[in-house]
């Protein structure tokens, strides 16, 4: 419902992504080719990619992870934690600016850095070690369980977890090497896991006492799932471009209402279905999007002006690929060219 939506408004304001764009989204697969990602209708979702393969490895992962001891789990989850690192010391090691990343402008992929960045940021493969982590920090939670000692370290876990985190986002000093990368990379998984293990404490255990103390909140994890999915399209039906206390409730209006109106009668309706049934839902969501897409007419608009036309005798009028670095949205108007033998050089 929501990439219906989507395409609707994206339709409207004369921004509809391709064809080939819209089947990948029906099949939940837009995080994999990289020149394609970041052009894709509610964007935020790209991580449902990543879900669909990690369900498919779950087993043959579960399978490894439930028979290692605890010193194989402590092993292979610590070389998880270092291995997000890569991204900071292999430009170290080749002599190259850490930040080789920020030449990167969303939506552009006509270089091989930007889709490089495009593929660190989105594409599945680059977090499947987050998931394994996941799955290893709850085969620790059984092994160990009953160890003298060590449940009341884990209900100390959170807190040092949470004030580690908040020392890195607000202390200068203490910030991330190339942190818009490295933080998305899972550098700073070893704190995470530590919140995570703390607030779920040990197998077999009582919860921790922060999480009984919240425990009333819980009925909020069935809105979270709306929130993330329908967050930009509020964003873009919110008259203003200033997002103050009213759209945040305004959201949660709007992401209540998508969980009773679609999201749990969608839920209970696939509970009873078949797997055929299941399998046919993204051959469906191609054949909607794909009509839509064809059936719906683009607005007319902007200043009609074609991308080339030829006035004459080596005389052209273009629109040049051009803007400024560093800024995503930049305008240059009635640029000076200078035409050399080999090389057109951009003058003013």
């Amino acid at each position: 419902v929501a990439l219906v939506i989507s395409l609707l408004m994206a339709k409207h304001q004369g921004q509809s992504p391709g064809y080939l764009v819209l089947v990948l989204q029906a099949w939940l697969v837009q995080a994999w080719p990289p020149q394609y990602t970041e052009h894709t209708l509610n964007m935020q979702c790209w991580f449902l990619s990543c879900l669909v393969l990690y369900w498919g490895l779950f087993r043959i992962l579960y399978r490894l992870v439930s028979g290692m001891k605890l010193s194989a789990a402590l092993g292979t989850l610590l070389a998880l934690f270092l291995l997000p690192w890569l991204i900071v010391f292999a430009p170290l090691v080749e002599g190259l600016d850490i930040h080789w990343y920020q030449s990167h402008i969303f939506g552009h992929t006509e270089h091989s850095i930007d889709l490089l960045v495009v593929f660190l940021k989105f594409n599945p493969l680059v977090y499947l070690h987050v998931f394994v982590a996941g799955m290893l920090l709850g085969r620790l939670r059984s092994l160990l369980s009953g160890m003298q000692g060590v449940e009341f370290a884990i209900e100390g876990f959170a807190f040092i977890g949470y004030l580690g985190l908040l020392l890195l986002f607000f202390v200068p000093q203490a910030r991330l090497p190339a942190g818009k990368l490295s933080a998305r990379l899972s550098v700073l998984m070893p704190l995470q896991s530590m919140i995570l293990m703390g607030l779920a404490g040990l197998e077999g255990s009582p919860a921790p006492k922060l999480v009984r103390v919240v425990s009333s909140l819980n009925f909020l994890e069935s809105y979270s799932y709306a929130v993330y999915v329908n967050q930009f399209i509020c964003w873009h039906l919110w008259s203003t471009e200033q997002a103050g206390v009213l759209f945040f409730i305004f959201l949660a209006g709007f992401a209540a209402c998508a969980v009773h109106l679609v999201q749990r009668p969608a839920e209970s309706l696939l509970r009873k279905s078949s797997q055929m049934v299941l399998l046919l839902l993204p051959v469906v969501m191609t054949v909607l999007l794909v009509v839509l897409n064809g059936l719906l007419p683009e607005p007319i608009g902007g200043s009609g002006l074609p991308e080339f036309s030829k006035l004459g005798e080596g005389i052209a009028d273009a629109r040049l690929p051009i803007r400024a670095d560093g800024l995503e949205r930049s305008v240059l108007i009635n640029p000076s060219l200078s035409f050399g033998p080999h090389e057109i050089v951009l003058v003013a």
